[in-house]
């Protein structure tokens, strides 16, 4: 049980972190192997598989490059399992390119390693909301 508890709590701590922009706090959450799947491909330029700390490193760069967040909201961070997380929320976003917003709601799927640190990453929203902006 005590397993379940701090995975939670790891995977809360990184949405604070994100919040306040603090990036090297999600890195230090990172299992050096991990795999972090953002949906989207090939509307969404971020979108893609990046492997191991530095590729996610440059994942939240090229993030930031593209689209800025005016709201992000947490809903649930739910235990799915020993090893398992399940986040649930909302977030509304403006391209940088064109100005153009747009809102989705999201969920994150979560595996931790027997170490507590995050080893595998799904991001799940509403891709065409976010290519819709980036049309001039």
């Amino acid at each position: 049980m005590e397993t379940l508890v701090k995975n939670s709590t790891t995977a809360s701590a990184m949405y604070e972190a994100f919040l306040k922009g603090d990036i090297p706090t999600i890195l230090a959450t990172l299992n050096p192997e991990v795999k972090w799947v953002i949906m989207g491909k090939p509307t969404i330029p971020f979108a893609g598989t990046y492997n191991g700390i530095a590729e996610v490193t440059e994942f939240f760069k090229h993030l930031a490059s593209v689209f800025t967040f005016t709201l992000f909201r947490v809903e649930h961070v739910v235990d799915a399992s020993e090893n398992y997380v399940i986040a649930t929320g909302y977030y509304e976003f403006v391209a940088n390119s064109t100005g153009k917003a747009a809102q989705s709601i999201w969920a994150m799927t979560m595996e931790f390693d027997e170490q507590g640190k995050l080893k595998e990453l799904h991001d799940i929203y509403d891709t065409q909301a976010g290519a819709n902006t980036l049309n001039s």
